[in-house]
């Protein structure tokens, strides 16, 4: 297999995606970087439906029965958040209408049985979710470093897409030209590189010839001084 620095864009476009990962590969063990992990799957959560009901009001806890007495009582006294826009700090008075105002909503959370029949399988998911995270950073950092070792593979992949992609279109361009020509080629490439002056550069050069062989040279010769010729 051809080193990805000698390949043209064509052999480039025309790369499937098990040779780029080889190419990748290649890049990523030259500059260091590890092979491609597989991605961490992410234990699943215990649902387990509480039994032991309540009602919650500003992230504090009751049960269901005192949970008016509670809302009784803020709403008899003077409520103060700590507000930090600007310093110092200064307490402003909450009122029903503020979004942060307590409100009382229900809630579920296991009942001390409960939690003691699902220790084992709990314990395990925390251990598990902890792992995951150390494991999702290692995978992180690994497809951080294989980026620094690839993108410019990738870059030159779509530079290489883009510009097959490009000479595709010009020749479906020279196709119609040709038809409204009559057939006759150096007329299709004139109204070609009307069109599409680019086609002038040096790099698309090997495109016009292969579209219309020899295209260029008569006029070079026409334009040409007779000091030229003696050449």
């Amino acid at each position: 297999m051809k080193v990805f620095d000698e390949l043209t864009n064509q052999e480039i476009s025309d790369l499937a995606d098990d040779q780029i990962k080889h190419y990748c590969d290649l890049a990523c063990a030259e500059f260091g970087a590890p092979l491609m992990p597989s991605r961490p799957v992410e234990p699943e959560k215990i649902e387990i439906e509480g039994e032991l009901q309540l009602v919650e009001i500003g992230n504090w806890h009751f049960a269901p029965e005192d949970g008016g007495k509670v809302m009784a009582v803020l709403a008899s006294t003077t409520i103060y958040k700590r507000e930090n826009w600007d310093k110092p700090y200064y307490g402003k008075v909450l009122t029903s209408s503020d979004y942060n105002y307590p409100e009382m909503k229900p809630a579920t959370m296991l009942t001390a049985e409960q939690h003691d029949r699902h220790r084992e399988a709990l314990v395990k998911y925390r251990e598990d979710k902890k792992q995951h995270e150390e494991d999702k950073k290692a995978f992180d950092d690994a497809v951080k470093k294989r980026g620094e070792a690839t993108n410019w593979i990738y870059e030159k992949l779509r530079e290489a897409r883009a510009d097959i992609s490009y000479r595709t279109a010009r020749v479906g361009d020279f196709d119609e030209y040709f038809k409204l020509a009559g057939g006759v080629k150096e007329t299709a490439m004139r109204f070609l590189l009307k069109a599409h002056p680019q086609l002038l550069e040096e790099q698309y050069g090997d495109l016009v010839q292969g579209l219309c062989p020899g295209y260029g040279t008569e006029i070079e010769h026409q334009t040409s001084t007779p000091e030229d010729n003696d050449r």
